[in-house]
């Protein structure tokens, strides 16, 4: 039956991408426009009580980013330790300058892969922090597709706000991307942490699921090489009843291709939602060469015109998963990433 199923893909997993794949349990909500994201981030954050972990790609000094950056100066005045890791590349506009009320406060701010034009080479958009994870008090986390950027909310941005998808976890699995969260400050030049005390306090928030099997799987240059290239070519050969993909970046590899066009061809139905031409139109031109292949094997394509996609989320089965990667080598092979494997048939369905 389908538990047996998911039990035999965790260990699976556990096999392929180590350690990272301890399953654990959480409450969770998924939030579906940076509108609900912001609000639900910034209330953790304002409740926070002893500490705040926040790591992402993209922190812009516009008003988003600029609102939450308040929040965290306001509660390492109160006391709470804030800790943050930017990417050196994609928040390079969130300079010193920006960051001088949270650092006056206590809190600390370091940059991840830091870049320096003088000596700048295009292999720097290598290896860098495409995570967003935050934890707060470590037992409520986010992770998914959005940065702190006005494009993403419908508050800023209006109707043309980016379509992305995000998670909100309470609950043990929040220590998984605490512990990816401090292996990156140490990589950033932070000191390894005491070991964490995870608090047995149930959240106050009332999630939509209750209970859910998590694991966090992160991959990186550094080690966990592709494992969540692993994670996803091992669910998808593993297909019975669909297999439901949204990337903005589609470039699979041979591998991949072979997964959704094997699965479309022994009757799985394959669904995938791109965008049409996206942030980056060349990228979508190389998803198109793809398509010949992949509709003659059966595989479903939908393209979204408007606003841009950038969700990343793969549904199989009953095993949905939502994280920071795309379906393509950087995200595979270079960048540093992570998902949250959730096996629930309530998620799974409010997901398709």
């Amino acid at each position: 039956g389908p538990a047996a199923e998911h039990a035999s893909t965790v260990a699976l997993l556990e096999n392929a991408v180590g350690d990272a794949a301890v399953l654990r349990w959480a409450d969770v909500d998924l939030l579906l426009s940076g509108k609900e994201k912001y609000a639900a981030l910034e209330d953790a954050l304002r409740h926070a009580s002893s500490k705040i972990l926040l790591e992402y790609y993209i922190w812009e000094p516009d008003r988003t980013g600029t609102r939450v950056r308040d929040i965290l100066a306001e509660r390492a005045r109160a006391g709470v330790q804030v800790k943050v890791i930017v990417d050196g590349l994609g928040s390079s506009g969130a300079g010193s300058k920006f960051w001088a009320p949270v650092r006056a406060a206590g809190g600390e701010v370091r940059h991840f892969n830091g870049v320096n034009w003088s000596n700048w080479r295009p292999t720097m958009t290598n290896f860098r922090t495409h995570r967003k994870i935050a934890v707060i008090d470590g037992h409520i986390g986010f992770t998914g597709g959005m940065n702190l950027t006005e494009h993403h909310t419908e508050e800023f941005a209006g109707p043309s706000a980016w379509r992305d998808t995000h998670l909100r976890l309470s609950g043990t699995a929040v220590e998984g991307l605490a512990a990816v969260f401090y292996e990156d400050w140490q990589y950033a030049g932070g000191d390894a942490p005491a070991l964490m005390q995870t608090p047995t306090v149930k959240s106050p928030i009332k999630a939509d699921f209750q209970d859910v099997p998590v694991q966090i799987v992160s991959s990186g240059p550094d080690e966990n090489v592709s494992a969540i290239h692993k994670l996803f070519f091992s669910v998808m050969t593993g297909a019975r009843r669909r297999i439901q993909l949204t990337t903005p970046y589609f470039v699979p590899d041979e591998p991949i291709m072979q997964a959704l066009i094997v699965a479309a061809m022994r009757g799985v139905p394959v669904d995938l939602l791109l965008p049409a031409s996206g942030d980056q139109p060349f990228v979508a031109a190389a998803a198109r060469s793809y398509y010949p292949e992949l509709l003659a094997a059966g595989v479903r394509i939908h393209e979204l015109s408007s606003p841009v996609l950038h969700s990343k989320t793969l549904l199989v089965d009953d095993i949905a998963i939502v994280g920071t990667a795309n379906m393509d080598n950087r995200s595979f092979r270079l960048n540093f990433e992570v998902v949250a494997v959730m096996y629930d048939q309530r998620v799974a369905s409010y997901l398709a």
